[in-house]
């Protein structure tokens, strides 16, 4: 004990390290939610997006083309990421049911720094009916709105 009083006499400076130390796990802690808020995000405009695609190509009596288009309008959001995305999601008719359906899967992988690339794995997935509805005329002598 003694050897270690003589070596550190005094603690003067170690604010200084403390500071340091603090401020390092902070601004990692900063990084970590950036990122996660970022891949969050992400998440939701492809869920966003793959449901309003099929929603549109659904609603237009199947055209894959107005689903495409729409797909694409919500993606742009993402900037540059926006590429990962191309190409890596799908919109199917099922004819016999007046349907469209669609899904997204995308791993876009990013480099963190003393953790090596890192996969971020998004997937949505929507399933979109073309409903006609048409309750009929309003029945006689019932109160509402139409009146």
């Amino acid at each position: 004990m003694e050897l270690f009083k003589k070596l550190l006499p005094r603690e003067e400076g170690v604010a200084t390290y403390e500071y340091a130390f603090t401020i390092l796990i902070y601004g990692m802690l900063i990084v970590m939610i950036a990122a996660f808020s970022w891949y969050w995000y992400n998440q939701n405009m492809a869920a966003i997006a793959i449901h309003d695609a099929a929603h549109e190509a659904a609603v237009n009596g199947g055209d894959l083309a107005a689903g495409h288009a729409r797909m694409r309008e919500i993606m742009t959001t993402l900037g540059s990421q926006a590429e990962d995305y191309r190409g890596n999601y799908q919109l199917y008719t099922v004819g016999d049911r007046r349907s469209v359906g669609g899904s997204i899967n995308v791993s876009p992988g990013w480099y963190l720094p003393f953790f090596g690339v890192y996969l971020f794995n998004v997937r949505a997935t929507s399933f979109q009916r073309a409903w006609d509805f048409y309750g009929g005329p309003p029945m006689v002598g019932a109160e509402g709105p139409w009146e």
